[in-house]
């Protein structure tokens, strides 16, 4: 009741409680006459990216991520800054500046999470997609917002078939006509290996500058654009993070999404609490039933999301993963509602 009758003293505290990076300005809340009107710290200026990649320690990893193949990577703090840095300069010399978009059609990899925190660095809006979209529904979302640069994937697996994604790519960039740029997944180290060494560049910009262009699911016509101002998804989200699950620096958090929901801009945000975020791209339940309790035992997670649907499909398989697996360092389990 307090944080709802007084929104900027509430929201100024989880800015303090977060130690957001930037100039907080002395005004927290301007009402106005409705929702649009009402601004959040006008006289505030900040960047994203500069905060998400704050708190780690540069040896300890940042992200881990897992394929459905059973292959795992890892980077550290140190490596996830320096490819930051080498991307925003990538976007830069490819003339990106700050309120241009950039999207991605991709699997929920590490390289998105690069890609995305490469742009926010500019202050670019960040749109992405899953690979499973077909063009014409990626058209749909992404040719609302006439991108400059898109990164593609090159193929994903999902359920133990490999979709090659070459085709579609390629149809793609057709209807976008705005693109001056595509990269393919395969491609993204070569395109920013020139750029590595250069120096963290971060724009610090308004509060409520966007970041983020989310779409409604589509099923009443086209999906409707929604653009969200960066700033407010970090502190919304790290302010949960930290009230609500307590995770802090070297938590190990993962929700089972992929880049065409909102669960993964959640997840990416975890990285300003200093938490190590942990990916996963493919089936829930392949090849075994078990595959996401066995990626929270052998990754020790704090925080294991999952949606409700698999939630409903682990009770139909019969697991009992409290019996079957050692859970012990599971803090909280997350649900999406449905």
């Amino acid at each position: 009741q307090w944080s709802v009758k007084n929104p900027g003293e509430f929201w100024s505290r989880a800015w303090d409680d977060n130690q957001v990076i930037g100039s907080k300005g002395s005004t927290f809340f301007t009402q106005g006459s409705d929702f649009i009107s009402s601004h959040f710290f006008p006289e505030a200026s900040l960047n994203v990216a500069e905060n998400l990649l704050a708190h780690g320690d540069p040896n300890e990893i940042a992200i881990v991520s897992i394929l459905e193949t059973g292959v795992r990577t890892e980077i550290t703090w140190a490596e996830l800054r320096n490819k930051v840095a080498a991307t925003a300069a990538a976007m830069r010399a490819e003339g990106v500046v700050a309120g241009d978009r950039v999207v991605a059609w991709v699997p929920n990899i590490t390289e998105t999470i690069i890609y995305a925190l490469g742009a926010l660095s500019i202050g670019a809006v960040v749109s992405t997609a899953s690979p499973d979209f077909a063009p014409h529904a990626v058209e749909d979302r992404f040719g609302q917002v006439e991108p400059k640069i898109f990164l593609a994937a090159d193929g994903y697996n999902y359920n133990g078939k490999y979709f090659d994604c070459t085709d579609k790519s390629a149809e793609i960039e057709k209807l976008l006509p705005t693109l001056v740029k595509t990269i393919r997944v395969s491609q993204f180290e070569s395109w920013i290996a020139p750029f590595i060494g250069a120096e963290a560049n971060f724009a610090r910009l308004p509060f409520d500058h966007p970041g983020f262009v989310l779409f409604s699911s589509g099923t009443t016509g086209k999906p409707k654009c929604i653009t969200h101002s960066g700033a407010g998804v970090m502190l919304k989200a790290q302010s949960e993070l930290l009230y609500q699950f307590n995770i802090t620096k070297g938590s190990k958090v993962f929700f089972f999404t992929t880049c065409g929901w909102m669960m993964w801009n959640w997840l990416t945000m975890a990285l300003g609490r200093g938490a190590t975020i942990v990916l996963f791209d493919g089936a829930p339940m392949a090849p075994t039933p078990s595959r996401l309790f066995d990626i929270a035992q052998d990754e020790k997670l704090d925080f294991f999301g999952v949606s409700a649907k698999f939630i409903d499909s682990a009770h139909k398989e019969g697991l009992v993963p409290a019996k079957s697996h050692d859970l012990s360092t599971i803090k909280t389990i997350g649900s999406t509602g449905s």
